[in-house]
């Protein structure tokens, strides 16, 4: 096989070549950078070749994040997926949306047509109408569809001038004119004013003459030479365009593409910097705008004959004829739009309206609308779809209220001024993908510390004065956008950018912005820019044209961002501190500043922090008094002021009829006892209360003969009482000493006798209304009485033990199910002071049931419990079984871990029953 066939055949595979091989050439940055940083790089290198290749399509490769970045464990598709629809992307569509309206009505040719008329039909004057025009429309519309309306509306004004571009083609291919009538080296020449009416036309001489076809007599030489003239003239006029949409993109935030994946990253990289908005952004880049435009112009028209001497200031009758037709020509297209009428109106006023609230909501110069709303609520994104969703439901034609009242009018439904099918079909949804996969690169990079390791990387540049790196940035960006787009561009190298940023200590704004603008001047080839493609398509341009004016160009460009960025830039943005939104730390004085304050802010919030856990300790000994208030009978005012609940449980009392269970509960200033069981209106009758003032505790179990025995006397009367180990036995008497010796420093002590009702103290104060009512429960309602009265009385918990449990307090939604049950039932579940409370939604005040877990395992379901789900777990006390589940993995561990570490806290209990022949026997209890 002959090389030339293999290599035709070869470029016809080799988008599937680029897909196969890109991959394998590529692995090995798998295995010679860190590990997530070098998946991550391996994908963006991947994606930054299918993009400058187009082996994929760009929207397609867009895509490709939510499948890679998943499975090489870099980043979650919950993450990924929402960074495709961001804030930014609504602004977009928002922009995208009012512009098929503008298109939809014409108003945009309406304005083009009116633009130059005003700026005349010289083609120095009309080249600079075209490019006004053509970036201020591009400000609103896509670079692409202002390119594609303006190119018809210069080709007629052109033929207008100059005749037909094929009849010009040939006069400059060759000296002599082979299809001119010529006598003597004089020559007969073809031109139509107009595309619609074409008819033929002599070029006339220097002597005005009445006939409609006149013969300007002059050489071949000459008449060529004229024909070369206006082709560079026609050229200049198209090559206008297409620079003119690029550079007015750059003006608004929703006017190109790398605009809005700028400040789309700048708030992710950045959440705090608030710089950048719509108004902002316009008043830096309008002027930037303006001052390349007017450069661009002199260049262009320089380049093309737009403005020697011979165009500008020396007047020949025909060329004053051929103006004179190419304004008849836009005169008489204006005329043919008629009125404005009221949708264009309309149209007009919202168009106004949109800008005026973008520019107003946040200007930072004065107060925005903004202030209105709660902070950080309302964006640009806001202001975009309040507009759009009204023109659609607006009316297209002035309403009437003669049309209620006149029967026979017609009654056709009202036409609005936009309908979602045009506007569906005028939105690129491939560009709002690759914003999305944009904004899901970014987010990978930032993540996986890739933008970080290649901002290392990258210290050397710190050598580099900024302002020279604004000009390297621009340059290269400017370069690198020729062959890729800039979309993609801006997406590979904007995180790496705002990195480096970081590391050199430099405003993030002062490298970000130039490299933002730089990859929208793609001047240079016809593939740089869909515009360009669009212009070259039309088949009187060259690549040579485009290089050649595109390279003084792109040089333009980069000085004015430079010239922006060290002028009203450095004014407007502070360019030349580093900002605090952007937390670098490398910057040792800003770092340092930052330490110090954080040391000072960990302070104050130590303080409150301490403050307020003494409050929550002492509302939580306030729930447990009221809690005990009503269980005990035989005392009042349990709630009194200064009184703290120290522990409780179950002891045994040495008795006439040997060892019988009591329960005890200590407090600050008191000792009481009340039977073990409980009475007919389930509450627990007190026998006995001891102060503590003068009382003293000591071990008696050589005394008594009974394990883990201690007398507690006291100025009343003495008790023998009987731990159910040793370690309990200590506990008791650990704290009971304590809260004596702190008895003793106070001033007075509390005592109340069990038979004495009366109020000897000010009455407990009121339970707070502003309390929950689960947070109230066992206090203002009792619906499981069992639940605070007895269950896990048969223990011995301490306040600590409390505070510990409510630490684990959890609530949410979880299915139930009992053991021998078919159906799940989805309930509300709190759970607090070691016990399950059960609601039907997370709004009722009162639970259906409560479940106390005393006694109860916690496990995963078993084969034989024929359980099969995710996220159940069992509960489980002798034949008594629960199952719950969770709705997530998340959910289910939580739960898992609360009530075990709950269940950890009671410890395992071991409980003291009298044995038949008087002594007492150790068994494990639940």
């Amino acid at each position: 096989m002959k090389l030339s066939v293999l290599s035709k055949k070869l470029w016809c595979v080799r988008k599937q070549l680029i897909l196969l091989l890109t991959p394998l050439l590529f692995l090995p940055l798998l295995f010679t950078l860190p590990e997530k940083e070098g998946k991550c790089l391996y994908v963006v290198v991947l994606m930054a070749m299918f993009w400058c290749t187009e082996a994929l399509p760009l929207a397609v490769t867009a895509m490709l994040p939510i499948c890679l970045f998943p499975t090489l464990g870099i980043l979650s598709s919950k993450t990924l997926c929402p960074q495709y629809f961001l804030e930014t992307n609504f602004l977009f569509l928002s922009g995208l949306v009012l512009a098929s309206s503008i298109e939809e009505w014409g108003l945009h040719r309406r304005i083009a047509l009116k633009v130059l008329s005003i700026v005349g039909v010289k083609p120095a004057w009309l080249i600079l109408g075209m490019m006004a025009t053509s970036s201020f429309l591009s400000m609103w519309l896509s670079n692409t569809a202002t390119t594609a309306m303006m190119l018809p509306i210069a080709n007629a004004i052109l033929e207008s001038l100059f005749g037909d571009l094929e009849t010009l083609k040939q006069k400059c291919k060759s000296r002599e004119d082979p299809d001119s009538d010529g006598i003597n080296g004089q020559c007969t020449v073809k031109l139509h004013p107009l595309p619609s009416e074409p008819m033929e036309k002599q070029i006339l001489s220097t002597e005005r003459m009445d006939a409609t076809e006149q013969t300007d007599r002059r050489t071949a030489e000459e008449i060529r030479s004229e024909a070369e003239y206006q082709m560079n003239v026609w050229k200049g006029f198209l090559i206008c365009i297409p620079y003119s949409s690029s550079i007015g993109g750059t003006a608004t935030l929703t006017g190109t593409a790398p605009n809005l994946i700028f400040i789309g990253q700048l708030k992710s990289y950045f959440p705090d910097c608030d710089v950048i908005n719509f108004g902002s952004w316009f008043a830096f880049a309008f002027p930037l705008m303006v001052v390349f435009l007017f450069l661009g112009w002199l260049w262009i028209s320089y380049l093309y004959g737009g403005l020697n001497t011979r165009l500008c200031f020396k007047r020949y009758d025909q060329r004053a004829q051929a103006e004179a037709r190419a304004r008849a020509l836009i005169e008489e297209d204006y005329r043919k739009l008629g009125p404005i009428n009221f949708a264009e109106g309309a149209i007009s006023f919202f168009f106004v309206l949109f800008a005026v609230m973008l520019f107003t909501r946040d200007p930072k110069f004065v107060t925005g609308w903004s202030v209105f709303f709660k902070k950080g609520y309302v964006s640009d994104a806001v202001t975009g779809v309040v507009i759009v969703s009204i023109l659609f439901f607006f009316p297209s034609q002035k309403p009437s209220l003669r049309w209620w009242f006149d029967p026979q009018a017609s009654n056709t439904p009202y036409v609005p001024l936009l309908s979602w099918k045009k506007a569906q079909d005028s939105i690129p949804w491939n560009i709002i993908l690759l914003l999305g996969g944009g904004f899901a690169m970014a987010k990978a990079c930032e993540e996986s510390g890739l933008a970080a390791w290649i901002g290392g990387h990258l210290q050397p540049l710190a050598e580099v004065p900024p302002a020279a790196a604004v000009m390297l940035i621009t340059a290269f960006l400017a370069t690198f956008t020729e062959f890729a787009s800039n979309t993609a561009t801006i997406i590979i190298f904007l995180p790496v950018i705002a990195e480096l940023a970081n590391r050199v200590s430099v405003n993030p704004l002062y490298f970000m912005i130039p490299a933002t603008v730089g990859c929208s001047y793609a001047f240079m080839l016809p593939v740089s820019t869909p515009p360009n493609s669009i212009a070259f398509a039309s088949g009187h341009l060259m690549v040579k044209d485009m290089v050649k004016t595109g390279f003084v160009m792109n040089i333009l460009g980069i000085l004015s961002v430079a010239l922006a960025m060290n002028t009203w830039g450095v004014a407007m943005f502070n360019l030349n501190t580093y900002p605090e939104w952007a937390h670098g730390g490398n910057n040792t004085d800003v770092h340092l500043s930052s330490v110090a304050s954080l040391n000072e802010a960990l302070k104050e919030v130590a303080e409150i922090a301490t403050q307020l856990q003494s409050s929550l300790i002492r509302l939580e000994n306030f729930q447990k008094l009221t809690e005990l208030q009503r269980d005990l009978i035989g005392i009042e005012n349990l709630t009194a002021p200064g009184r703290e609940f120290i522990r409780e449980g179950c002891l045994y009392k040495l008795t006439k009829k040997g060892l019988q269970q009591r329960m005890f509960f200590l407090f600050s200033d008191m000792l009481l006892y009340t039977s073990k069981g409980v009475t007919a209106t389930n509450q627990f009758k007190v026998h006995g209360q001891l102060p503590l003032h003068g009382m003293i505790v000591e071990e008696s179990e050589n005394e008594w003969s009974v394990p883990h025995c201690f007398t507690i006397y006291s100025a009343q009367r003495t008790i023998v009482v009987a731990a159910s180990s040793k370690v309990e036995m200590g506990k008791w008497i650990e704290d009971l000493n304590l809260a004596i010796d702190a008895a003793k420093n106070e001033k007075s002590s509390i005592f109340l006798d069990v038979g004495d009702h009366s109020n000897l103290f000010t009455s407990s104060p009121a339970i707070s209304p502003e309390l929950p009512p689960r947070y109230l429960l066992g206090q203002t309602q009792r619906p499981n009485t069992i639940t605070h009265v007895c269950w896990y009385r048969n223990q011995n918990l301490s306040l600590t033990d409390y505070l510990r449990v409510n630490q684990n307090q959890l609530s949410g939604y979880l299915l139930r199910k009992f053991k021998n049950s078919n159906g799940w039932q989805k309930l509300w579940v709190v759970f607090t002071n070691f016990c399950l409370f059960f609601y039907k939604t997370h709004q009722d005040d009162f639970p259906l049931a409560s479940l106390p877990l005393l006694g109860y395992t916690v496990s995963t379901p078993e084969d034989s419990d024929s359980i099969h789900k995710d996220y159940v777990f069992k509960l489980q006390f002798k034949s008594h079984v629960y199952f719950f589940r969770a709705e997530s993995e998340y959910t289910f561990e939580r739960w898992m871990e609360v009530i075990k570490s709950a269940a950890s806290t009671t410890g395992r209990i071991i409980l003291l029953i009298p044995k038949e022949g008087g002594g007492l026997v150790e068994m494990n209890g639940k």
